[in-house]
């Protein structure tokens, strides 16, 4: 198999750091000596895993000449990346085709260019000094005139299919490309940032090494094919795949990956499911994992585009999480150094959507460092995006759209406004110099079944929205033998959620209280959401959110409500907090 040049990553990459660039010594910090030990035993037996699905893979290929280990199809590239437990083969291609609008527009659709020099937020954020993960279906082409010095192909790393080596290339430049004069329009989302660049087999394992090295952001544009070979269970369930992914996330909590939920809403690959829907319940493998963000693709209007995927998982869990645009997109291609995927309709994808999403998160981390000293927590940085979104669609959180579409700068609004008075260990406290928007990780531990509270005052004329995600352990895994679509929850922490509001000079006399979101589930896919009765109401998520149901009269005071339901661990969880609407007090 032919491979392309590698180059390691060196120090010389990160040489030139602006502020808020992600420094080794602030890596090494976000990974304790504890936290690294339990990764290194993650790296080996998924490294185990790997291999023993390798002789699987050679045995399988062995006994059925006519298959194939890879393969392009449709302009995707396909990879045999398993065999089940019930003997099936498992194939996994990139969620985009081959053929090209805009990095640019893409970035300006999601309003990421608020935080470019002379963008409405006032800052100088671009990427320097960040580093992204990218794992693809091919090697990168590190030469390429919008890439170079920007991109690493890690050793080992295989080329596979020139389908898979455009696809890694144009995935990389929506989030590392360069802003060159000769493709303006091809300029990645964090044009200053660097990747590291891996295959797609044995992601797991690098991904484990990836986090342990303290790293916060990576991409994954690939997922289960999604055919009418795939198993009738598979579709929305939480498997192996997905368990893996959160046991990586939950040892190493400031690391997020972003998955392409994928575009197979048209295919009907899941049309044998007893109560199928078209389009929905096309969810699988790692985009259906809790600690993951979850990306769909819109169309540069905003509408929902003929292909990506809906949710929800089996479970009930609202999928996708977020969406960003995914039609049109101009970017690098691996066939030549000044090769580009043009402007033609065909560059289209969730594969598209989800590098742009995953960019805003560097560029979002990098802020919240240069504003405030740290890096944000993954479940912190998933509140933010998520509780910041635009919604689109059904009013609320919906199956199409997940929470609506990323608005970096609402969200860079938030970091910037964010008040400096928290008290993280505390089960009840008032934020005493709110300056419009609060974000907090908290780690105070209420017992289950009893509530915490935070308190503050409204802005006024916008609605109260409250966010708040935390990073689950693993849930039970789904094998064939459940059936489809077992209804059990997966989650393991659940928190509650509920706003009331009160007179201006005190907390007593309620005059409304308004719960958290209940998301639509399989029985009634379309349907509008719903608000539950109470912060005690169960629901499948691992992010719950709140909106005021009346317009907020500036200076009345509000309690947020957070219940830790029960039947959750005793064990303390950090709950990432993120509230906009706020009242500016300093």
């Amino acid at each position: 198999m032919n491979h392309w040049p590698k180059t390691a990553v060196t120090l010389a990459l990160f040489a030139a750091f602006s502020v808020g660039a992600q420094t080794l010594n602030e890596r090494a910090v976000l990974v304790d000596t504890e936290m690294s030990a339990e990764l290194s035993k993650l790296k080996r037996r998924f490294q185990s895993e790997a291999d023993q699905q390798e002789q699987r893979v050679a045995a399988y290929l062995a006994q059925n000449p006519e298959a194939q280990r890879e393969f392009a199809r449709g302009g995707s590239a396909y990879f045999l990346s398993k065999i089940d437990n019930d003997g099936n083969p498992v194939y996994i291609n990139t969620k985009g085709s081959g053929n090209g609008l805009k990095n640019l527009e893409s970035g300006q659709l999601i309003k990421a260019d608020s935080l470019y020099p002379s963008g409405s937020l006032g800052v100088n954020i671009t990427g320097t000094g960040m580093v992204a993960g990218i794992w693809d279906g091919g090697a990168v082409r590190e030469t390429h005139e919008l890439l170079a010095g920007r991109v690493s192909n890690q050793a080992g790393q295989a080329a596979l299919t020139l389908s898979g080596q455009n696809h890694m290339t144009h995935v990389s430049g929506t989030i590392v490309g360069k802003d060159i004069a000769a493709q303006p329009s091809a300029r990645g989302i964090a044009y200053s940032a660097t990747a590291q660049n891996y295959d797609w087999n044995n992601d797991k394992t690098e991904m484990t090494a990836f986090a342990a090295n303290g790293f916060l952001v990576s991409n994954h544009s690939y997922g289960y094919a999604n055919d009418n070979t795939t198993a009738q269970w598979v579709f929305g369930a939480y498997d192996s795949e997905a368990l893996a992914w959160d046991v990586i996330t939950k040892n190493a909590p400031n690391y997020l990956p972003f998955v392409a939920a994928g575009n197979e809403q048209a295919s009907n690959g899941n049309s044998g499911k007893p109560g199928y829907v078209a389009g929905y319940d096309v969810i699988t493998g790692a985009s259906a994992a809790k600690n993951v963000m979850t990306v769909g693709a819109v169309n540069g209007d905003k509408s929902m585009s003929s292909y990506s995927n809906f949710g929800p998982t089996d479970d009930g869990r609202l999928k996708p999480d977020l969406v960003a645009k995914g039609t049109g997109i101009n970017s690098a291609q691996a066939t030549a150094d000044d090769a580009y995927s043009g402007n033609g309709a065909g560059s289209s994808g969730t594969s598209y959507a989800t590098p742009a999403a995953a960019a805003s998160g560097l560029l979002l981390q990098q802020y919240y460092n240069s504003a405030w000293g740290s890096y944000m927590r993954a479940s912190t940085l998933k509140a933010l995006m998520i509780g910041t979104a635009e919604d689109l669609g059904n009013p609320g959180p919906d199956l199409k759209f997940g929470w609506g579409l990323l608005n970096v700068e609402a969200a860079g609004n938030a970091i910037k406004r964010r008040s400096p008075n928290t008290s993280p260990a505390s089960t009840s406290y008032t934020y005493p110099a709110a300056r419009g928007a609060i974000i907090e990780e908290i780690t105070a531990n209420p017992a289950a079944g009893s509530e915490m509270t935070r308190r503050f005052r409204a802005k006024g004329g916008e609605p109260i929205v409250a966010t708040m995600c935390w990073t689950d352990d693993e849930g039970t895994e789904q094998v064939s033998g459940d059936g489809t679509d077992p209804t059990a929850l997966r989650a393991k922490y659940v928190f509650g959620f509920a706003l009331r509001s009160h007179g201006t000079t005190n907390y007593s006399g309620f005059a409304e209280q308004t719960s958290h979101w209940l998301t639509p589930t399989m029985v009634n896919p379309t349907a509008n959401a719903t608000k539950a009765g109470g912060s005690a109401t169960p629901h499948p998520n691992t992010c719950a959110q709140v909106v005021s149901n009346t317009m907020p009269v500036a200076g009345n005071s509000y309690t947020l409500f957070i219940a830790k339901q029960t039947g959750s661990p005793a064990a303390a969880r950090t709950v990432s907090l993120v509230v906009t609407g706020v009242a500016n007090d300093g």
